[in-house]
């Protein structure tokens, strides 16, 4: 999870315990939201994707940025033997973007034929660090579930802190608009 209790409390200026049992589902439902919209994981992790040949050079990933590509096949036969898989220097990657290309060869037509099998995601070791926005606006987005929660409140504690839920929602969204997924 890229966000945590502790993260969504230091925004809201709560020092005590009292709800953190209730901020611990929001963060991570945040998360699944936030993944949901932008049609993408996030977190750092092993993934495999199959997709289907098109007889071109180019494949988008689904998850990014990657960290490394652990193996590549292009089979027909969907049998994925190893004389499927595509050699590491018959291809390239942009990491940032998740977009892989074949160096003078296309992938095959087929339906399912691809199978990628990548590292990709932020948070973790050896990922990149969470970008300072997505982070914020996950905990924008958490406080607004949280808000939400205590009937709809505009105001939090004493007056001191002033969120209105729409608004941090509105303002998280446009973060998450620059992290999705365009197929």
């Amino acid at each position: 999870m890229l966000i945590n209790v502790q993260d969504v409390k230091d925004f809201l200026g709560i020092t005590v315990t009292t709800d953190d049992d209730k901020l611990m589902p929001l963060c991570q439902s945040a998360q699944d939201e936030a993944e949901n919209y932008c049609d993408r994981k996030f977190d750092g992790a092993s993934r495999v994707e199959y997709h289907d040949g098109e007889g071109i050079s180019f494949l988008q990933l689904k998850n990014y940025p990657v960290k490394a590509i652990t193996s590549i096949y292009d089979d027909l036969d969907r049998e994925f033997n190893a004389d499927d898989l595509i050699a590491a220097t018959d291809y390239t990657f942009v990491p940032e973007i998740g977009v892989v290309e074949l160096i003078g060869l296309v992938f095959g037509n087929g339906v399912r034929n691809i199978k990628v099998t990548y590292e990709a995601g932020y948070g973790g070791t050896g990922y990149d660090p969470v970008p300072y926005d997505l982070k914020q606006a996950l905990i924008q987005l958490a406080v607004a579930m949280y808000l939400e929660g205590k009937a709809g409140v505009n105001v939090f504690e004493n007056q001191e802190i002033v969120y209105r839920p729409s608004y941090l929602k509105k303002e998280a969204y446009k973060v998450f608009d620059r992290y999705r997924r365009m197929a």
